[in-house]
């Protein structure tokens, strides 16, 4: 026999034909053979638990228990809520981020103070007499080896040159 789909209403339906029936008297076999009362009443209870075979799970997700429907659409309805919530907040969030990184960028100075400056403790300043003292010494130095040089120029020319010199 072909195992035939029935809604609920169409399962719950046959039931109460077969409840009318029974109490006009018929017998159950008969009644039982007429509806398909056991066919009826096994999917009658798949439907309710949800169950299409021992490996499924009642409320399972491509079958959820009729009596599990409004709980399922009241915790979708509840997460769907949550959701928009988080969306919204993520997204004030990211744009107080972006204020703040602009902000931030815009109020940071160009010249950084490394160590702030301290007051020294005596004053200094440049010793004048020890400076003239030794930039006359390193004068003298050099005009004592411009002359040496200047003399060993000279005798070399005189040397060098074919003219008689007076001495």
């Amino acid at each position: 026999m072909p195992r035939l789909r029935h809604t609920v209403e169409q399962v719950l339906g046959k039931l109460r034909e077969a409840e009318v029936a029974l109490s006009k008297g018929q017998p159950v076999a008969q009644v039982c053979r007429t509806v398909g009362i056991t066919e009826l009443r096994k999917q009658l209870q798949i439907m309710e638990s949800g169950k299409a075979g021992k490996d499924r799970l009642p409320g399972d997700r491509l079958r959820p228990a009729i009596t599990s429907v409004p709980a399922l659409a009241l915790e979708y309805g509840r997460l769907t809520r949550d959701l928009k919530v988080q969306e919204t907040l993520y997204a004030l969030l990211v744009s107080q981020y972006e204020q703040a990184k602009l902000t931030e960028a815009r109020d940071t100075p160009t010249v950084q103070v490394l160590d702030p400056a301290v007051p020294v403790e005596r004053k200094s300043r440049p010793k004048i007499s020890l400076n003239l003292l030794i930039a006359g010494i390193l004068s003298m130095l050099i005009a004592i080896f411009w002359a040496f040089v200047r003399e060993a120029l000279d005798r070399r020319k005189a040397q060098l040159s074919p003219h008689p010199s007076f001495s």
